[in-house]
């Protein structure tokens, strides 16, 4: 279990290549907490080219919250502010990515 954490100043964090799999385009990620037992991570993305994974199952449960950009999930378009939740082992449309957007 990860330890609690009061304060996150997420400059004292260094950036590096995105761990997406099956991904098409690069991001850049600061990884704000990890887990080193269970491998989860609570992360600030930003997709550095147009961005694209095809539809499938998660392995992991997965959230995002789009803080600039646009993500479009299947038919459904996301922008800042917008919130995005798939469950472990649900089965979840292709996701696009614009260029410059941040999670």
């Amino acid at each position: 279990m990860r330890p609690h954490v009061e304060i996150v100043d997420q400059r004292d964090y260094i950036w590096h290549m995105a761990e997406f799999v099956h991904a098409e385009g690069t991001a850049k990620q600061k990884n704000l907490s990890y887990d080193e037992e269970d491998g989860s991570v609570s992360a600030k993305v930003v997709f550095t080219s147009d961005w694209g994974r095809p539809g499938g199952v998660h392995h992991a449960e997965t959230e995002w919250y789009v803080l600039t950009g646009r993500v479009t999930l299947g038919g459904t378009e996301l922008g800042p502010g917008d919130y995005w939740h798939a469950p472990t082992g649900v089965l979840t449309p292709a996701i696009t990515v614009d260029a410059g957007t941040e999670i």
